[in-house]
């Protein structure tokens, strides 16, 4: 899971043009550090790996990079409706 984040963010940044601002080791730890890549991770576990309820990373401020004071952790359903609005 967490290669699949790193290469999104990879991805989305080299498409943007934009440059990637962690390591792969920085944002493992950053998440195995974060409450609600906890709370979220068990919920999915839980769900039987519902993929509506997938734990992924989303930008706080989408005018800025995927940062690690510019990124939070939310279910793949709370970013796809986000996306929409």
């Amino acid at each position: 899971m967490f290669k699949n984040m790193v290469n999104s963010v990879r991805y989305y940044d080299s498409y943007k043009n934009k440059k990637v601002l962690f390591t792969k080791s920085e944002f493992v730890t950053w998440m195995l550090a974060n409450e609600d890549y906890q709370r979220i991770f068990k919920t999915w576990e839980q769900s039987d790996y519902d993929l509506m309820l997938t734990p992924t990373i989303d930008r706080v401020d989408n005018k800025g990079h995927y940062s690690l004071d510019n990124i939070q952790v939310i279910t793949h359903l709370d970013n796809s409706i986000k996306r929409d609005q």
